[in-house]
Order: structure tokens, then sequence, then C-alpha cells
């Protein structure tokens, strides 16, 4: 019924969207684009002519400006002192004996006194001599200056044009200031031939000056650039001179236009992803363009009051149209809004929200059943069905909450679990277990403040998230959980593991969350201590397995990998009867990485399916090499790791690698750890009876390690029984744990088991295994793991 209720609002709003809104909207935002698409195009090509306005207007200035000085050399060069002291000017000779000399320095000082401000200097310079003489502030005026006047930029023009022009920039020889001249050749009145040239060089500043002097309605920049592509003037002056590509990137748009129209009028450009407007014209008798150039997101600026306005007017009408028709809305479907907001929240994870109608029509009944819903997904969303707390999402959203609502509060996560819980529901049933779980919740639910937060994570996991003012407090919690666990009515010892982290606001709660068990592991199964505190330590930790996942693909590939064999000697004879493969990791750089720091690393991500392929290889290459070479044959024995029971093809694989290298099934011994007993025993079992009818000899590692070993005894398909080290070494430190080992061996020889002892470091221990019926060891005493050549020279292997 509610989800037709639902469907009908949805339809309605629907319709009047279709019929309303969306049309009106439809033509307001085409009208509005249309407007300011118009405006900006008008204002775009206003600007462009503003542009061609400033840079003509620049332009017209400059050739002003030109030809003042063009007028000035000009009416000077017709001088007859100017034309007789050329001609009796020598190469060698002192200009000051010129008897034209003082004359022309007053000349040349005269034409200085025109503009000192703007003129960097006055001079000549005397083709056939090569002599420059320049006015008296120039310093050139006592004895003239030699110069390579053929090149110098201005000279080939000067031979060839018989009227004033200006030159490109150059660099003053007076004192290194860019400068351009304005140069008139000078001509002998009789042969024609040019004699040399009058000049005055203006400096690029002043032109500079001059072509900044307009100003506009728009933020535009004016520039001249000659005709060798380098700035004449720019308003950063540090770019005269300096080549116009690299600096603006200009000439290259010009030059890539087609017509002289394109080239000398306006254009638009686009530079490090800014779009520009421009105007380009030549200047009247020069090489040179003048360019006036304006961001066009200015132009954009300038009409964006009229644009917010459109914008403005378009929001209001939406607006208009939205409230009219929600109020058309509103009178439709306001008896179903209530319920339509408690479905939001309840869509938000809210289930505060309740519905109450005094109504019995449709509608009442409705919200009665919303009511009734929103009650059963609440219960269902937020707490655990076992335990009545939060579950993991609700006690995650709580936490979340409390540490980023409470800045100024430090909190803790205090994660927990039970030691062999999985055993409690072995041996005593799950509703034991389960009994066990409501019991904790209870003690958390009494014990635990209201302004905290708690919950069931998952299986026998719990967390609080608790305000934390000291390590007491969350010690003293610790101590209280513990003394509740353990007091639980059940015949076994019960013993809970915390890990607690600090938490910030600026750290995720899964990451909280991953710390606080990154500290519980590391206390796990620990008889010293129940309790660990997430630390730098483990952060390093971290660190080191991020960095050995990083490398363990590529260490395998480049054969950084090998096996070391352990002998293992009949104590008797002390002769070697079989081998344990052990496998070493040699880093080019960090050396020998020792095995507890990958192997558990591996099991956890699974890489160690790929390890154990590998030195499974290699152990059936080994005794490939001892057939082939008349050795003896030795059983070497590998390892399975638990991770291998979930492999499907495991059988196949093990089976087709020994009859790749054709060698007897029995002299691949296959070690199952104890701790492969512990979960999955039928899946595990499956795979070993089928190992076993193939040949294959099978064994359990580190028998008595842990706590099942004897109750699987009885049914378990294996052959050999490897006693752990840590066994071993506490039994024999003891009469009765002597005890215990000498009924363990003749309890396992009754059952038809071959028995290896691990870990044997002493005489005296081989000596009591022998006497206790144990025939078989390995460790330190006989040997450490060696290399494979090492092992044969050990076992005196012979042809």
């Amino acid at each position: 019924m509610i989800k037709r209720y639902f469907n009908n609002i949805k339809k309605l709003n629907t319709k009047l969207l279709i019929c309303t809104i969306t049309p009106m909207l439809v033509i307001l935002i085409l009208v509005a684009s249309t407007s300011i698409w118009a405006i900006t195009n008008a204002m775009t090509q206003l600007s462009l002519q503003q542009l061609r306005t400033e840079a003509t207007s620049s332009c017209d200035r400059l050739s002003s400006y030109f030809s003042k000085y063009m007028v000035t050399v000009s009416s000077e060069s017709a001088s007859y002192t100017l034309e007789r002291y050329m001609k009796t000017l020598t190469f060698g000779n002192n200009p000051k004996t010129n008897p034209y000399y003082y004359q022309l320095i007053d000349m040349l000082d005269n034409i200085y006194s025109v503009d000192s401000e703007s003129i960097n200097m006055v001079w000549i310079a005397d083709f056939d001599s090569g002599i420059g003489l320049g006015n008296t502030a120039s310093d050139w005026a006592r004895s003239g200056t030699q110069w390579h006047i053929s090149e110098r930029p201005w000279y080939d023009e000067a031979l060839t044009s018989k009227k004033a022009f200006i030159s490109d920039p150059f660099i003053s020889l007076y004192n290194d200031e860019p400068v351009a001249a304005v140069v008139i050749p000078i001509t002998d009145t009789v042969s024609q031939r040019t004699l040399g040239v009058l000049a005055l060089n203006l400096r690029l500043s002043s032109i500079h000056d001059i072509v900044e002097s307009s100003t506009t309605e728009i933020n535009s920049v004016t520039m001249v650039i000659d005709s060798n592509k380098n700035f004449v003037s720019n308003p950063n002056k540090e770019l005269l001179l300096q080549p116009a590509p690299e600096a603006n990137g200009l000439v290259q748009r010009l030059e890539g236009s087609d017509t002289d129209n394109e080239i000398y009028g306006l254009f638009r450009y686009e530079k490090d992803k800014n779009h520009y407007l421009g105007y380009a014209t030549a200047v009247r008798g020069t090489d040179w363009i003048m360019v006036a150039v304006a961001e066009r997101s200015y132009v954009i600026t300038r009409i964006l009051p009229l644009i917010l306005q459109i914008i403005a007017i378009f929001i209001l009408s939406i607006l208009l149209f939205t409230i009219i028709i929600s109020t058309i809305s509103r009178l439709i479907t306001q008896p179903l809004e209530k319920i339509t907001i408690a479905t939001k929240e309840l869509a938000k994870g809210n289930y505060s929200v309740h519905l109450a109608s005094a109504s019995k029509d449709e509608v009442g009944q409705l919200a009665e059943a919303t009511d009734t819903t929103i009650q059963t997904l609440q219960s269902r969303a937020i707490f655990d069905p076992l335990t009545g707390i939060y579950n993991e999402f609700a006690f995650s959203s709580r936490a979340k909450h409390l540490i980023s609502s409470n800045p100024d509060c430090q909190y803790a996560l205090i994660r927990f679990d039970i030691a062999r819980f999985k055993m409690v529901n072995d041996m005593f049933g799950s509703s034991r277990g389960d009994e066990l779980l409501r019991f904790i919740a209870s003690f958390l639910h009494d014990q635990v403040s209201s302004e905290d937060g708690y919950g069931r994570l998952m299986g026998d996991v719990f967390c609080i998230c608790t305000k934390h003012s000291s390590e007491d407090e969350i010690l003293d919690l610790i101590h209280r959980i513990t003394y509740h666990v353990e007091a639980f009515p059940i015949n076994f010892n019960l013993t809970p593991y915390f890990g607690v982290c600090l938490a910030d606001s600026e750290t995720s709660l899964s990451t909280l969350l991953d710390w606080s068990g990154m500290a519980l592991s590391t206390v796990k199964g620990s008889n010293l201590t129940n309790y660990a505190f997430y630390n730098n330590a483990m952060r390093e930790q971290l660190l080191i397995e991020s960095r050995i996942e990083n490398e363990m693909a590529g260490a395998l590939e480049n054969g950084q990998f090998s096996i070391y064999l352990q002998p293992k000697c009949n104590i008797g004879t002390s002769e070697v009867v079989g081998a344990e493969a052990l496998v070493r990791w040699f880093h080019p750089e960090k050396g020998i990485i020792h095995p507890d720091l990958f192997i558990p690393l591996f099991e956890k991500n699974g890489f160690i399916v790929k390890l154990d392929e590998y030195v499974w290889e290699e152990a059936c290459k080994v005794i490939r090499s001892w057939k082939d070479r008349g050795y003896p044959l030795i059983p070497i024995s590998v390892n399975i790791s638990r991770v291998h029971i979930f492999v499907p093809e495991l059988c196949d694989k093990i089976t087709n690698l020994v009859h790749k290298y054709d060698i007897p099934l029995e002299m691949l011994e296959l070690e199952f750890t104890e701790s492969a007993f512990v979960s999955n025993l039928d899946t595990l079992y499956q795979i070993m009876e089928q190992l076993r009818k193939q040949g294959f000899t099978l064994s359990m590692d580190d028998f008595g390690s842990g706590y099942s070993s004897l109750n699987m005894l009885k049914n378990s398909p294996v052959d050999v029984i490897k006693i752990d080290r840590e066994f071993l070494n506490e039994s024999t430190s003891s009469e009765n744990g002597r005890v215990i080992i000498r009924n363990t061996i003749s309890m396992l020889r009754q059952l038809k088991m071959q028995i290896v002892a691990e870990g044997v470091e002493t005489g005296e221990q081989a000596d009591f295994l022998f006497a206790s019926g144990c025939s078989v060891a390995q460790g330190y005493y006989y040997s450490k793991p060696v290399d494979i050549s090492s092992f044969e020279e050990f076992a005196k292997f012979t042809k």
C-alpha cells in the first residue's frame, strides 16, 4: 500500500513539473542565454573598435613625434659645413684638426638642445674614415671614435635611401641605452655618392611614453614591434629589444594571417588559456607594427553587472514560478507530505520520526503502516538482533558523532574479543556462546555511560567509544570487563583481549577501528597482558609490512627467494633420514629478511600460495637432481599453508608437479600446521584423503602448540606427527612435563604414527626423546637450515 501511495505522489509531481515549470524554465533559459550572447557580442565589437581607435591614435602620435625630428635632421643635413667636413676627413686624422670641426660640434649641440630629454645622442658617421662623432654631452666630441659602421642596423638602408628614415632599435654605443635612430644620409652634391649619415638617437623610453600617453575606457595594453620581431615599446620595460614571440606570442598570430586586413586590423587569439582581442596597424614611415590588446575577460567584466541583472531576473522568475507551483502542489499533496518527509528521514537512517494521524481514511491507514515499518526497520538497522545493543553500522555512526561533535574531548576506542571463543561454541554449543555474548552486552549496557557508545561489530568482537581523561580510567574499565567475562558460569577459561586506540577528529573511524584491531592482535594469546595501546611502533610495523608487500612479487620474479634444508636425523645413529624445506629471502639491499616478518603477512594477503608453490617446485628440483646424480633419495617435507585449503586445484597442482619432475610421490612429504585443523575440518580432511590416496606422506606440524591436537588425532588422516619446539622445551623442564612427553610419544606409536621432534637443541633432549621412543629429530643440535650444497655435504651424499 505504501508503495502505491508514493508512486501516485511521484506521478503527480512529475506531471506538474512537466506541464508548468519545465516549459517555462526552457523559455527563460533561452531568453537569458540569447540576451547574454547578444550583449557580449555587442560589447566585444565595441571593445574591438576601441582597440582600433587606441592603436591608430598611438600610431598617429608616434608618426608626428618622428616627423618633428626628421624635419630637424633634414634641415641640418643640407648644411655645406657637414658635406665639407666629411670630404676632408680621412682615416687616421684627428677630427679636431679638421677646419669644420667646431662648426660641426655646434651644429650637433644645437640639435641635441632641441629635446635633450628624448634625444640620447646626436651624431654623424663618415663612411670613408669609419669615424663617428657625437655632440659635446656624449663625450665623443673631442677626438671622435672609429666604429664598424657597416655592421650598424641603419647602414644598409642609408646606402640606398636619400631621405630621412627611422631605424630599427639598437643599443647606443654611447651609454648602452636602447634607442632608435632618426637617420638622414649625407650625399656629395656633385657625385651623389653617400658620404655618411647625420642621425639622432631617440630613447625607447621616450617612444614608450608617447605610445602610452593615451587613455581608453578598456584595460588594454599597447605595444610596438619592429621588423626584427623585437619589442620597441611594451608596458614591461624589461622586454624592450626582447623577442616578441617569447614575450607575448603576438607575432606568431600575425604571421599566421593570410591577408593584410588580418595583419593590420582586428584579430583575436588565445594564449595560456586566456582569450585576447586586438588591433594591429603599421607605424607610418617605419617597418614597425602598433598593437593594442585587451583580455576578453575584461570585456566580460564590463558587462558583468548587466549579466548579473539578467541572471537575477532569471532566478527570480524561476523562484516565482516555483512558489506558485509549490503552493498548488502543497494543496494537492499536503495530506501525504508528512509521510514523504518521514520516508526521506528513514532513508538517511533517522528512525526517530513518528507519524500520528487521527484520520481513519486511506492517509491515516498509510501513516499507521509507515509507523510500524519505521519501528521494524529501526530495530533491524540499528540493533544487533542477538544482543540488542548497537550493531556495527549504528556503533560507527554513534562513534563518528561523538568524536566530531566534541572536539574538545579526547575519545578512546576499546576493541575486544574473547580468546578461543570458537572453542566455546564447539565444546558447549552455539547457544551457550550466544548466552556469553548477551552476558557481555548486558554488562556494557549497565556499565558504559549513556554519553558514550558501544556495540557488537561481528562475532565475539565488541567496541566501546568512551571519553578518555586518563589511562587509569581505561584500564579500570578493561579490568571490570575482564572480571565480568571471567565470571561467566562456564567450565572454560575465558580471557578477553583488548586493543585501545586514542581517537582524533582528523582520522577516519575505519582507520581508528583498524588501529585498535592492530593493537588487539599484538596481545592476542599473550600470557603477560590482555591489553595494548596503539602506538607509533605499530604504525612502523604497518609501514614495514607495506614495503614488504610492495616488493614481494618482484622478489619472487627476480629470484630473491631460496630454499634451505634442515636435516632430520635418526637420534640413535645421527644418520640423515629426511629434510624440511624452509624458505629464505635474500634482499639485495637489506640482506636476509627473517621469515617471521613475511610469512604471517603472506598468509594474510594470500601471497603465501605463490611462495609455497615456489618452495614445492624447488624441492622437487632438488630430489630430481639427487636422482640424476645417483645420490640416496630421502624425503623432503614442505609446508602446506592453511590458505591452500581454499584453493580448489591444490591436489592437482602438487600431483602434476611431482609427475613433471618424475620423482617418487613419497619423497615429497606434505606438512599441515596444527592451526589448519582448527576450522574447515571437512574440507581439510577431504583434501588430505585425496592426497593420501595419491601416495603422499602427510604430517601434522607444530603438534602440542594448540588446544585441539588430541581431539583430532583419532580422525585426522596423517602419517607423521611433528612435536612442536615450544611444547618440547616446556615439557622437558619438569618431571610432570617429561611424563606428558613420554606418554604422548607412547600414544602416537600405538596409533601407528611416525614421530619427529622439532627444535632439539641439546644432547640431553635428544637422549630423553630416544629413551621415550622417538627416533627422529631435527634442530640446531644436529644442524641449522643450510643451503643445498651444505646439506649434501652434511648428509655425506656420494654416488
